[in-house]
């Protein structure tokens, strides 16, 4: 996922008359990429950024922190995350016999 999400931001970076993404601006313009409304894609770039400043890919620019809190941030997330915490932790009790 991290290097499918590499690529993407090459290319839009390479390509920017394309509009492949949007500007870093329009990050600033609304809460969330397309403005006021959360779509699929600030789940992909909410995540993907994330993940991507946690292992210095991308840098922590004030612009990339708040709008990875404001996805990581939502309930919904907090619940996936909580599921999949307890999910890794079963599987490490069963890989070390217990």
């Amino acid at each position: 996922m991290t290097e499918q999400v590499a690529i993407y931001i090459y290319l839009a970076d390479l390509f920017p008359q394309a509009g492949l993404a949007p500007a870093l601006d329009d990050v600033r313009r609304g809460p969330y990429l397309l403005g006021d409304r959360m779509t699929a894609a600030d789940i992909l770039w909410g995540v993907a950024l994330t993940w991507m400043m946690m292992f210095g890919l991308v840098p922590k620019k004030d612009v990339f922190v708040r709008y990875a809190e404001r996805i990581t941030s939502r309930p919904a997330f907090q619940r996936i995350n909580a599921a999949d915490d307890e999910m890794a932790a079963q599987h490490a009790a069963a890989a070390a016999g217990g």
